[in-house]
């Protein structure tokens, strides 16, 4: 536990040093290097870890050994995984690494499309990194690392969202949907940006949560079909336990109302914020009885990570400063509160830490 906490606190402190620069250039600047030091601070404490750290570390490890080593049946996946990461496996194979080898590339991918999507679309890199990490986000990326590959093009295909470049945008998820399928369901994020927020939102947005929350198992094994895989018992209905994240969520979300209309003007962009922190709220009440969402939850955590700078960090469009330092406090306090939550039960079995070399 105690090499995440440093890690954490060194990297805030330095987010916070690096990137206190008064002149716009300069700032770009040294955000761009504050971020590759999170990529390698962060990528390579996941990429080292043992077998041990993370539930399905050794069982990645036994689908690389079972990935075919030579050029000519580099197609050939007799294993119950996507063709991409198989061949993903293979090429490391191939060239000579093994999979601890697999561990720290996809575990630098993951976080590199993390940082070039904060980069490009968040109004606060410090605030942005500090929910990444101290959100399921992070410590999930140890563990099902098929999704989060999936979820790195998802991140990197984004431009086009905000650009409007629908054709560029799927092949991006295409490309994501061959280490996992779950990439398609991102594809309803392209429109959500162009959904205003107002009462007949809020409205529609309570019908969907009430929807949600009495069609739970409908809902779960519907999901589940979509990304072609079969729902366990255990990941639905009573077994799903999530209430307490769902009180979590419902409290960021209202902190994000009060943050929202406490922006002098609300265009296009700080309702697709509002709308984002919406779904995943949406998300986390499903979670109450399906266990299966949390796979949505974590990967679109990084939804999040820009949605709140861009509700919190726009300083020339805040109404009241002091209104606005309560917001981020209290968003600050709930990060802090759930990460130390996720290290005290630990989430995903990342605690205790250890290197693959001890």
């Amino acid at each position: 536990m105690t090499v995440y906490i440093v890690n954490f606190v060194v990297n805030m402190l330095l987010g916070l040093f690096l990137t206190h620069i008064k002149t716009r250039s300069e700032k770009r600047k040294y955000e761009k290097l504050y971020l590759l030091i999170t990529v390698l601070q962060f990528g390579l404490v996941c990429g080292f870890r043992a077998t041990s750290v993370g539930w399905d570390t050794a069982a990645y490890s036994t689908i690389f050994n079972h990935t075919p080593d030579t050029w000519e049946h580099i197609f050939n996946n007799k294993q119950h995984i996507e063709i991409g990461f198989s061949v993903f496996c293979s090429i490391i194979k191939i060239l000579g690494g093994n999979y601890q080898t697999m561990f720290i590339i996809s575990s630098l991918f993951v976080m590199s499309s993390a940082c070039i999507f904060i980069y490009r679309h968040s109004k606060d890199i410090v605030i942005s990194v500090f929910i990444l990490i101290s959100f399921p986000f992070y410590y999930s990326s140890f563990d099902i690392i098929r999704h989060f590959m999936a979820t790195a093009f998802f991140l990197l295909g984004y431009k086009y969202v905000v650009e409007r470049k629908f054709v560029k945008y799927v092949i991006f998820l295409a490309i994501g949907s061959l280490f996992h399928t779950i990439a398609w369901l991102f594809l309803p994020f392209y429109f959500v940006r162009k959904i205003k927020w107002n009462g007949l939102t809020l409205a529609l947005a309570g019908i969907a949560t009430a929807v949600c929350f009495f069609f739970l198992d409908d809902i779960a094994v519907i999901l589940a079909t979509l990304i072609n895989k079969t729902v366990p018992k255990m990941w639905v209905g009573s077994y799903g336990g999530g209430v307490r994240t769902a009180i979590m969520y419902l409290v960021v979300l209202i902190i994000s109302i009060f943050a929202f209309y406490n922006q002098r003007e609300t265009g296009e962009s700080k309702s697709n914020a509002l709308n984002l922190i919406t779904i995943l709220f949406i998300f986390s009440v499903i979670f109450i009885n399906a266990r299966i969402m949390t796979r949505l939850m974590m990967t679109t955590v990084p939804l999040m990570a820009i949605a709140i700078p861009e509700l919190v960090s726009d300083k020339k469009n805040i109404k009241s400063y002091d209104n606005n330092t309560v917001y981020t406090l209290g968003i600050i306090a709930i990060g802090c509160f759930y990460h130390g939550f996720m290290l005290w039960m630990s989430w995903q079995n990342v605690v205790p830490y250890v290197p693959y070399w001890a």
